[in-house]
């Protein structure tokens, strides 16, 4: 789903995966996203109905990405490393 987090409003919903959504990405002429998850596969989502910068201005402006946990900063080697 993609949210406005001032708002808490669902702008559109994208449904297929069934693990968590690690990366997101955007095709070159703006009418789609693919998404990876870890159920182990990618997805490709029509969003031609936006215009790119938009799209990309928003996921900027609004998105969240939690903490690592010490075992996921250690396993994907994320710095800095918990002591």
């Amino acid at each position: 789903m993609l949210w406005n987090t001032a708002t808490g409003e669902a702008l559109r919903r994208f449904e297929g995966h069934t693990g968590w959504i690690f990366d997101v990405e955007f095709s070159a002429e703006g009418e789609h996203l693919y998404s990876a998850s870890a159920d182990g596969t990618v997805r490709e989502w029509q969003v031609g109905d936006w215009e790119l910068g938009d799209l990309i201005d928003w996921v900027r402006e609004n998105r969240y990405v939690r903490e690592f946990t010490c075992a996921e900063r250690a396993q994907y080697r994320v710095e800095p490393q918990c002591e």
